[in-house]
């Protein structure tokens, strides 16, 4: 199976998809019953649908809908379960899949201080800050990202303050970045609150539902300059965990710079006959 194929699939995948769904097919054919039931009550084609519950009754435009809600339900449930299959067949094989720097940069996310807009003056400085996590976990595995300022403003609010873009790059790929985001590398809740603090932001900005206790001892620990955040590798790999401290240069990534592609096929989840495009059909 080609994993980096099935990844583009997956990515480009929209369960509710209006075309593959057939929505319009669907919308034509209620309308048609509708406008034949209007006819029949008053004896004429109706010049548009905005009396229909008056006409037919509450109940019986109910059981229009649920008829054919009923026609689209399978199909939608069939897609969003396509997709959560094509997501754990990629998450098994991210498990034993070593992720692989890339020879050049790849643009793997943005933000923008129009999200932040609640925070005033601060915006930008928080959209900045959100990259901040994902960027020093790339930091730390040896993909060198960098976070790029667009020169030009998305946006100006009614007082004057620029909304600026901000973007993350690094030396991966999407496809080795989406497997490196799900071999359960990351921080604790702690250090990542510690990650907002030492950028200048409130955690629970970022993070609304952060723990009270986890906040607070926060606050103390960021200022102490003898604590460092620590990056929680796999089990695999936990006697060689990196610290932030000494972040560059890294002699040793815990990713080879160079990888080729495994030889082995991780173990199927599904039946061996499984066809990729079958995974995506209607």
């Amino acid at each position: 199976m080609n994993f980096r194929h099935l990844f583009d699939l997956y990515r480009n995948y929209e369960p509710f998809d209006r075309d593959a769904l057939g929505v319009t097919e669907i919308d034509t054919q209620m309308h048609s019953e509708v406008e034949t039931l209007v006819k029949q009550a008053t004896g004429r084609k109706p010049k548009n649908l905005n009396k229909v519950e008056e006409i037919l009754g509450a109940e019986k435009v109910k059981e229009i809908n649920d008829k054919f809600s009923a026609m689209l339900k399978p199909r939608l449930e069939k897609r969003k379960a396509n997709k959560k299959r094509a997501e754990a067949i990629l998450e098994s094989y991210a498990q034993i899949y070593e992720p692989q720097v890339s020879v050049e940069l790849h643009k793997l996310s943005h933000s923008s201080g129009g999200d932040y807009h609640t925070q005033g003056y601060g915006c930008n400085k928080y959209a900045k800050g959100s990259l901040e996590e994902a960027r020093l976990m790339l930091e730390m595995t040896g993909f060198k990202p960098e976070v790029r300022e667009i020169p030009d403003p998305s946006g100006v609010d009614r007082w004057g303050i620029c909304y600026y873009d901000y973007e993350l790059w690094a030396y991966i790929d999407p496809f080795n970045y989406w497997i490196l985001n799900h071999k359960h590398i990351g921080f604790t809740e702690m250090d990542y609150a510690v990650i907002c603090w030492r950028n200048g932001v409130n955690p629970k900005v970022l993070f609304p539902f952060m723990d009270d206790d986890v906040f607070d001892r926060s606050m103390t620990l960021f200022r102490d300059s003898n604590y460092v955040v620590q990056l929680i590798l796999p089990e695999e790999r936990a006697a060689g965990i990196i610290s932030a401290a000494t972040p560059d240069p890294i002699s040793e990534p815990p990713f080879p710079v160079q990888c080729p592609e495994p030889l082995a096929e991780p173990t199927p989840i599904f039946s061996e006959n499984v066809v990729q495009l079958e995974l995506f059909a209607i």
